[in-house]
């Protein structure tokens, strides 16, 4: 059941993503949401914000769109493309680029990893044969979270590129700073669950590093600060 729900949050997430052209209810509710949140609050906390939003409105509206492999590549190829050629928010069109780049890697090579499963039991029953930590829903719903974070962090992006909304240098640094933070614990969560093993350690060490720490902190229920006080496994 794990490889199917990681499987389709993984789908759902790089569509959205790959889709600039707010024309439902869903993406208008959302911008009106971002933008209200982006204006009060510095990215993160932002993106905290947001998290509630995306969740339920995605929930609400459900996955109405489908696309096959080809047009899936297609789509977030011809986005790729359209980033490189822009000028005047280069540093963000590049980390954009780079999350699309890895999200493309990671989807490319868990379904590598899983197709076998896939081809040979319902995907309800698939189970994963390592020990699982104990706490492992827990990590499943800021797993959850953190898709939301990628759905915020593209959204904001999309807008900000195409002048839909405008920023202080401060919050684009922020938001920067936010896609590299936020892809190194989506690679984390991904190794977490097993569904992803980086083919390239030295570049993702930190990703490896953070995974074993998640693996520490949901086997216990908490998670230690900056001070080595217990926190909950929260946000």
């Amino acid at each position: 059941m794990i490889a199917k729900e990681i499987n389709d949050m993984m789908l759902r997430v790089v569509y959205r993503a790959g889709d600039d052209t707010p024309n439902n209810s869903y993406d208008k509710t959302l911008i009106d949401i971002l933008t209200k949140n982006v204006h009060l609050y510095d990215i993160e906390d932002a993106a905290k914000a947001t998290r509630f939003y995306i969740n339920n409105l995605a929930t609400e509206n459900g996955d109405t769109e489908k696309m096959n492999v080809d047009q899936f590549f297609n789509q977030i190829n011809k986005v790729i493309t359209s980033l490189a050629k822009n000028v005047e928010f280069k540093e963000l069109a590049e980390k954009v680029i780079e999350w699309f780049d890895f999200q493309l890697i990671t989807m490319a090579e868990s379904f590598e990893k899983i197709k076998i499963e896939f081809l040979t039991k319902d995907p309800n029953e698939i189970i994963f044969v390592a020990p699982r930590p104990r706490f492992d829903d827990m990590a499943m719903d800021a797993f959850k979270f953190k898709n939301c974070d990628v759905q915020f962090m593209m959204t904001l992006s999309n807008l900000i590129i195409n002048k839909s909304i405008q920023v202080s240098k401060k919050k684009l640094d922020q938001l920067i700073n936010f896609i590299d933070q936020t892809m190194e614990s989506y690679g984390a969560f991904l190794i977490f669950f097993d569904v992803w093993e980086p083919s390239s350690s030295m570049k993702y060490d930190r990703m490896l590093a953070l995974s074993d720490i998640y693996y520490i902190d949901y086997s216990r229920g908490y998670k230690l600060n900056g001070e080595g006080q217990k926190v909950a496994l929260v946000g």
